[in-house]
């Protein structure tokens, strides 16, 4: 078993690192230019490099939205005007082949052609 002496003990009373200190001596770097000297910013290039990058890839990213968004757009309307233009012509197509309407026309055409009074018959051929 040991005994010390108190002349052989040193006892350390370090105190805590003041961390207020820390910051306002690490921005007072930064604003007086310390801590931007040239080979601060060349260690820190590769990274600004890929900030650069991702900006150039969102800029871009945004554009083309914007283009398909515009393109779904005009797609949409121009759906709807085929859609129009469709009821338009079958409507017009309903109207054309009205059995009144064939005869109007066979009759401005100048065919004496006249609609059928009865029914028509079928005809069978014998295959023997």
């Amino acid at each position: 078993m040991r005994i010390f002496k108190k002349s052989n003990v040193e006892f350390s009373q370090e105190k805590e690192p003041n961390v207020t200190g820390k910051i306002f001596t690490s921005v007072k770097d930064y604003i007086d230019g310390q801590k931007f000297n040239r080979d601060y910013l060349i260690d820190q290039l590769p990274f600004l490099l890929f900030l650069s990058f991702l900006a150039i890839i969102y800029i871009s990213n945004q554009f083309h939205a914007e283009k398909l968004v515009n393109e779904v757009n005009k797609l949409k309307k121009e759906r709807v005007e085929k859609r129009a233009e469709y009821i338009s012509a079958a409507s017009d197509l309903m109207k054309i082949t009205r059995q009144s309407e064939v005869i109007e026309l066979l009759k401005e055409d100048g065919l004496a052609l006249k609609p059928l009074t009865s029914p028509p018959k079928k005809i069978i051929i014998d295959q023997e």
